[in-house]
């Protein structure tokens, strides 16, 4: 019974070692006394991790059913969502109501594998409205199909030629 599962132990951590060296897996997650701790693995998409939460415009990823699967902090930011993660929920929960149909609209182009693009209004976290410029991308990784959604807020752009 021991060597059976030694043996097990033996494939199941092979196994991981083979996810890891084909890129499979980028975070571990061990448990122990102190509780559950997360290990990331440096891997090649780093740098586009780097960009992606380094950039001046909101970047989401949308599952297929319109939830936000994941938020850069500058999208958090122009939510103004005082800590609030959006992972989780809706998109159209964050757009002005008047606006709801235009980002129906938009999301149902890009999910037919269609660039979109528009502008629309949506509510941050104190009630303020912000404009935006929206751009949809078709995303389909292994078994994720979504969207993926960069959002540059229209009220902070300077106009053309006034730069310093």
């Amino acid at each position: 019974q021991e060597i059976t599962k030694v043996r097990r132990q033996l494939r199941e951590s092979e196994e991981v070692l083979s996810a890891i060296r084909e890129g499979k897996v980028d975070a571990l997650v061990s448990y122990g006394p102190e509780g559950e701790r997360v290990y990331t693995l440096r891997s090649a998409d780093r740098g586009y991790r780097l960009l992606v939460e380094s950039i001046d415009e909101g970047a989401l990823i949308l599952s297929s059913d319109g939830s936000i699967y994941y938020s850069n902090p500058r999208f958090e930011e122009m939510l103004k969502r005082d800590g609030q993660k959006t992972t989780a929920s809706f998109l159209i929960e964050h757009v002005h109501e008047e606006d709801r149909s235009k980002l129906e609209a938009l999301l149902d182009k890009a999910r037919q594998g269609h660039p979109a693009r528009g502008e629309l209004r949506l509510k941050a976290g104190d009630g303020t409205i912000l404009a935006v410029s929206v751009s949809l991308t078709s995303l389909h990784m292994e078994e994720f199909h979504g969207l993926c959604i960069t959002l540059t807020d229209l009220t902070a752009k300077e106009p053309f030629g006034r730069r310093a």
